[in-house]
């Protein structure tokens, strides 16, 4: 059975991971520009599920360093991919590269947009944008 509170305890946020990621980010982003990978693989959702082994990370942990790697090149893998050329974008358009930077800020903080009072600053932030793109 899932516990979050031990799961918790689990995580770690390490310097080597997030190097790991900006590193798997970026070979993930230039072999999807290529067009060399396939936009997206549809294999069934359990065996996405096993590939991940996600029952054993949830109740190991241990997501750091080469495990952590490893897991983000098979994720990745699986995921669609909206910047490779062949993509049509028909439900969601590619996000921006420098959306890169402000992801981790808005997952860190969990202040939505949507509500100013449990997010003032993402709120104005994105209100003032949209104000610019209409403008």
């Amino acid at each position: 059975m899932y516990n979050a509170l031990s799961y918790r305890r689990k995580m770690t946020i390490s310097e080597e991971n997030i190097r790991i990621a900006v590193e798997e980010l970026e070979r993930y982003r230039q072999e999807s520009d290529s067009g060399i990978r396939p936009v997206v693989r549809q294999i069934p959702m359990a065996e996405i599920i096993e590939s991940l082994e996600l029952k054993r990370h949830l109740t190991e942990g241990n997501l750091t360093g080469r495990p952590f790697r490893e897991f983000l090149r098979r994720y990745l893998d699986l995921t669609v991919r909206l910047h490779h050329p062949g993509s049509m974008a028909h439900q969601v358009a590619a996000p921006h590269p420098a959306a890169m930077t402000a992801r981790p800020v808005e997952c860190a903080t969990n202040n939505p947009r949507a509500i100013y009072e449990m997010g003032p600053a993402a709120a104005s932030t994105e209100a003032f944008l949209l104000q610019g793109l209409v403008a």
